[in-house]
């Protein structure tokens, strides 16, 4: 096995995490991430991107932030939500969640095969309330976002909100394949929210078979000295996130996920065909939950779904307050370390 972490680096980040756990835990309070997700997870899929956009509409006088949205598809109403934070350099660290929802049902397999075309109408009819997948991972971008928004950060924070992940990772597709190569090249690791917090559960996951190893190497160093336990999973094969797209983005792959996701949707021209080649950037992936049950595969078949996600059983009771504030604290951590050693290497 190879040596990945040196004891004078541990050394050097069991000081600083030490020093940054206690100073946050002075400065902050418990967060009520349950009333965000609740005010958030109201209505259909463009309810909760208008909640977004709204929502940073208000931020837009502040000089240090730069909001936009952009077009999924070229006829489509949903759009990606971009919140961007500068800092000292143009070098940018992506924070990465979706906020669309989905039925693991026979209807939302068939919508699929049509890019989820019909989604602003059977989204109306979700009996997801999509807290876990992915209020969660909005929430703590909302929180993380307040929290580098009154910091002076070498580096400069894009929080990215994405539409259409449930369709075949659509939002991420298309915000990678727009940024053009000279920006790319600026761009330094990710941060994908998927999923966390979830009730019964203990401590931070990281599916590391999917992240880089320096990262990963880092939430471990800051978990021990948090007193956090750290979770190492796998991501099953077949099971992708936002954070595939940040680890490489050409028309080949971007074409093949569209076949796998939406089959014969994939055949229909798309924004994000239109990409050039991106190389991957380190990415860590933060999801609670990796297995798929056969409750969610059967509810494929069904027309009601009933899996522990993409279900009526996707609600507030499902998430842990207690679990998401040690999520907050962890990342907190986490950017600081990196944004004051300017390094994710050993």
């Amino acid at each position: 096995m190879i040596m990945r972490i040196q004891l004078s680096i541990f050394l050097v980040l069991l000081s600083y995490v030490g020093l940054s756990q206690n100073n946050q835990l002075k400065e902050h309070d418990s967060i009520d991430f349950c009333s965000t997700i609740k005010d958030f997870a109201q209505g259909n899929n463009y309810h909760r991107y208008k909640y977004l956009k709204d929502y940073f509409n208000q931020l837009d006088s502040l000089d240090n932030l730069r909001i936009k949205t952009e077009a999924i598809d070229w006829f489509g109403v949903y759009r990606n939500v971009i919140v961007e934070k500068r800092g000292e350099t143009d070098s940018v660290v992506y924070i990465v969640c979706h906020y669309d929802k989905i039925d693991g049902n026979i209807l939302a397999v068939l919508n699929m095969l049509i890019n989820g075309n019909l989604d602003i109408i059977t989204s109306n009819i979700y009996l997801s309330k999509g807290v876990y997948d992915n209020g969660t991972g909005v929430a703590m971008s909302i929180h993380l976002l307040s929290y580098v928004l009154n910091k002076d950060m070498h580096y400069t924070y894009r929080f990215l909100f994405t539409g259409l992940e449930e369709y075949g990772l659509r939002g991420a597709r298309t915000h990678v394949s727009k940024v053009r190569k000279k920006d790319w090249a600026k761009s330094y690791y990710a941060i994908n929210i998927d999923m966390i917090g979830k009730a019964g559960l203990n401590g931070i996951t990281v599916t590391e078979n999917v992240s880089d190893y320096n990262l990963v190497d880092i939430a471990q160093v800051i978990c021990n000295k948090s007193d956090y336990p750290l979770n190492k999973t796998k991501l099953p094969e077949g099971a992708l996130s936002d954070f595939y797209i940040f680890k490489g983005q050409h028309f080949f792959k971007d074409f093949g996920i569209s076949i796998l996701g939406n089959l014969v949707g994939g055949l229909i021209p798309q924004r994000s065909y239109f990409t050039r080649y991106k190389k991957g950037i380190p990415v860590i992936n933060l999801t609670d939950d990796t297995k798929l049950s056969f409750p969610i595969i059967a509810s494929m078949f069904s027309p009601v779904s009933f899996g522990e996600i993409h279900s009526f059983r996707d609600k507030i009771t499902v998430v842990d307050n207690k679990n998401l504030n040690e999520y907050f604290y962890f990342l907190i951590n986490f950017i600081e370390y990196i944004d004051r050693n300017k390094t994710i290497h050993n």
